[in-house]
């Protein structure tokens, strides 16, 4: 017996050490997956056109990725991309006077403004490119959990009544000292590329990329030793890559050469112009419809002129137009603010509603995680003694509305509204009424939600 136990103990220490090594390789295998991995541009050898990377659009709801990834990342990503792919791109065009109205009057199409804010170090400027994130948001998540309790227990029962009743309990102790649990969620992020006329604001060419990305965790203990990994590959990462992508499709795709040498009658080349050609070389001429893919879509190219008409404009129309694009930039900036606003509160509820820890504290003002960690405890241990808890609880917060009632740069109260309801089993819904209002603050440049109302 004393030899099976040697045996036995022997055994552990040797796993243990093993674990230890394996587990110092898989670190530095999950860190390699996250490195920065620099991809090919084919036309990187030829100079392109001065690009302005405007602001884009994020569409997701999911408070996760809006907590990980904003719009400024995203100008980050494609400025350093575009830069390795030899456009002439002006960086930090934000800080220059009038960038927002420029880029206002760029979405707009509004010619006749374009010529007054093409000034300065716009002038030079041939197109403007965006990048929106359309969707963002986990389509798949899979939980699994091992605990050993219970087949220790029969094990050291078996071996109790074999009559060794020592190795029973050594080994019930072993089994049952193992715990262990997986966890999967899949993202799937959807982003479109799209290249304006700096001189006309024209639509000349866009596309459209998806990407799914796996972020795994697990953890395994075992006699005490506990091991835990998570896949380092975050959203922000997944973001980059995807404008790696657009990148190399607008460097491969509409870069048809360098504009003319500075000094020269005309700098300005015929955008239109230069990508129509560019797309018909790509399709060899057949028509635009047949571009389209499940995963890849190139919309069709307007058959207009590439530059605005230059017209004299006098000095009290060009006064009253940046009257009015001032006025409208910061109604816009306004508006945007109130969108974000509102994605981060419809993000907070609907992270309730999935009992989402990492989406709820995201969501929420560093004063109140601990209030927030109070009221959803009874909800987090549910989902972490039964991995298939949505199949017996469900929580409905489509009908909950939301009202912006106050708002300036840095605060703002939002009135919540409508019914949220629980379901559990095959009981009826419990409908709450939702009265409340929540105050918002900004936290390193995000909205947050800094007032709770658990009971």
């Amino acid at each position: 017996m004393k030899r099976i136990l040697r045996h036995l103990l022997l055994t552990m220490v040797l796993a243990s050490l093993t674990a230890c090594q394996s587990s110092k390789q898989k670190a530095h295998e999950l860190a390699e997956e996250a490195v920065y991995k620099p991809v090919e541009y084919i036309n990187a050898s030829i100079p392109g056109p001065e690009i302005v990377v405007l602001p884009g659009e994020m569409k997701s709801v999911n408070a996760t990725f809006v907590q990980k990834v904003t719009d400024n990342n995203i100008r980050d990503f494609a400025e350093l991309e575009l830069s390795k792919a030899n456009f002439r791109v002006l960086e930090r065009a934000d800080t220059q006077e009038f960038f927002n109205e420029f880029a206002l009057a760029a979405n707009l199409g509004d010619a006749e403004a374009l010529s007054i804010f093409k000034k300065g170090r716009f002038k030079a400027t041939n197109w403007l490119v965006a990048f929106d994130v359309l969707k963002a948001e986990p389509v798949a998540d899979v939980k699994q959990s091992v605990d050993g309790s219970t087949l220790g227990a029969l094990v050291g029962i078996g071996l109790t009544l074999a009559g060794s009743s020592d190795a029973g309990r050594i080994a019930g102790t072993a089994i049952a000292s193992i715990k262990g649990n997986d966890r999967s969620i899949i993202w799937n992020v959807g982003m479109r590329y799209k290249i304006l006329d700096a001189n006309s604001g024209m639509q000349v060419a866009t596309g459209y990329f998806e990407d799914k990305l796996e972020i795994k965790s697990s953890m395994q203990s075992f006699l005490g030793a506990t091991q835990e990994q998570a896949s380092s590959v975050t959203l922000d990462t997944l973001v980059q890559r995807l404008v790696q992508k657009a990148v190399q499709e607008i460097d491969g795709s509409y870069k048809t050469g360098s504009p003319a040498a500075p000094g020269a009658q005309d700098d300005t080349p015929d955008v239109n112009l230069l990508v129509q050609n560019a797309v018909q070389r790509k399709l060899g001429g057949a028509s635009m419809a047949m571009a389209a893919s499940t995963d890849h879509v190139v919309d069709a190219v307007p058959q207009t002129p590439g530059k605005a008409g230059k017209t004299r404009i006098n000095s009290a129309r060009e006064r009253q137009i940046i009257e009015e694009y001032q006025a409208k930039a910061a109604q816009y900036r306004k508006q945007k603010d109130a969108d974000a606003i509102l994605l981060v509160i419809k993000g907070y509820f609907n992270s309730i509603a999935q009992i989402d820890r990492i989406a709820l504290l995201a969501s929420t003002c560093s004063s109140v995680q601990q209030e927030v960690e109070k009221g959803m405890e009874p909800l987090y241990k549910l989902t972490a003694a039964n991995s298939d808890w949505r199949k017996f609880l469900t929580m409905d917060v489509s009908n909950v509305t939301y009202e912006i009632v106050e708002q300036d740069d840095e605060r703002c109260t939002v009135k919540v509204g409508g019914t949220m309801s629980m379901t559990m089993g095959k009981n009826p819904p419990k409908v709450t009424p939702q009265s409340e209002e929540y105050t918002l603050t900004k936290e390193n440049g995000h909205w947050k939600v800094c007032t709770t109302h658990f009971s």
